[in-house]
This record gives C-alpha cells, structure tokens and sequence, in this order.
C-alpha cells in the first residue's frame, strides 16, 4: 500500500481503476463436496462460485455443511478490495491437515454479504473437491 494511504482510499481507488476485475457471484445448484485426509468432511446441495479475473473459481458451501471439528481458524488473515478481509482455516481430517485451504468472511462488504456465513475452499489444498460429482479441476469451471 502507497505510503500515507489509508485501505479505504486504496480500496475506492481500486474499484474505480480496475472496474473489470469486480468478482462475480454465482449460485451453484448441483451438490459440492470436500474431502481431506481420504473422508468428505463437507457436503451441501449447492453452494456458491466466485469467479475473479487473474484467479481459479473458487467454491463456498455453508459452513454449517462441514462436520464438526473439520476447521480450525488459522489466526491468519487476507484483504480483498472487494470482499473484505477474511480469515483463514485449515480443513482437518483425524490426522490429515490441509493447511490454509478454507477462509470466510465474517464482515463481507456491500455487494458480497451474500459470502457471510460461507466457507470458501482452495481446490488445490485438499484432497478433493467436488461439484456435481466432477473434481473441479476437471469441470473448467
């Protein structure tokens, strides 16, 4: 962040700037499924796809469709201009750790509080994750 800048200025100058890369929410209606450590530890109906230029899709289920004792907060936190800032969640398994692999945002901004209450999943950090029964690397979402 430029010296003497506060993250609102950062943020509004941002979104003004770069009007293109707004993400985008889509509702997911097929059924989405995490597994770590060789076992599903989430499983929903559908959930949600964000989609931002310069990023894979990523996949949020509620948080309410992980088992109990499946995340644990990291003490970790990251910053979107337009969501907000989230924190950050290993996805747990018996002994299987994805470290890092899940974040939510407790205080989304205007235009993405439909995330509060959400769990989003880095593909790419657990065993697998599933939509519609296809991994998601194999969907070209």
């Amino acid at each position: 962040m430029p010296v003497g800048m506060r993250r609102g200025l950062v943020t509004g100058w941002l979104r003004r700037l770069l009007p293109g890369l707004r993400p985008r929410v889509q509702r997911v209606d097929e059924p989405v499924e995490v597994t770590c450590g060789a076992a599903v530890v989430a499983r929903a109906e559908g959930g949600l796809r964000v989609l931002q230029r310069g990023h894979r899709p990523a996949y949020y289920l509620p948080a309410a469709a992980f088992d109990e004792g499946s995340l644990r907060p990291t003490g970790g936190r990251s910053w979107c201009p337009w969501k907000g800032v989230a924190n950050q969640l290993d996805v747990l398994n018996g002994t299987a750790v994805a470290s890092g692999a899940a974040w939510t945002y407790p205080s989304p901004r205007r235009g993405f509080t439909v995330l509060q209450g959400q769990v989003g999943v880095d593909d790419r950090l657990v065993d697998r994750l599933t939509v519609g029964g296809l991994p998601v690397d194999a969907r070209r979402s």
